[in-house]
């Protein structure tokens, strides 16, 4: 397993998402199940991308940061600044 590789692949689907391709994001880095742990986000492809979509739409303006990025076996975390 490559811990760097799965940082690297967290962070360009994250930001992909959040820069307004939310489905480029989902086509490249996601597979056929994704659940979401944001309860102010719906589950599911369809659900993550229409929010990000809506994000785009009312923050078009915005950006981020990646403060950290942690990888143990296969899971990966992001601290971000978002404003």
């Amino acid at each position: 397993m490559d811990l760097d590789q799965n940082k690297k692949n967290a962070i360009a689907f994250y930001k992909m998402a959040y820069e307004g391709d939310p489905k480029g994001a989902v086509d490249l880095y996601v597979g056929d199940t994704y659940i979401q742990h944001n309860p102010d986000v719906a589950d599911g492809l369809k659900g993550f991308i229409n929010y990000f979509n809506r994000m785009q739409r009312e923050y078009p303006e915005k950006s981020i940061e990646f403060l950290r990025c942690i990888a143990e076996d296969n899971l990966v975390s992001l601290h971000s600044h978002q404003t």
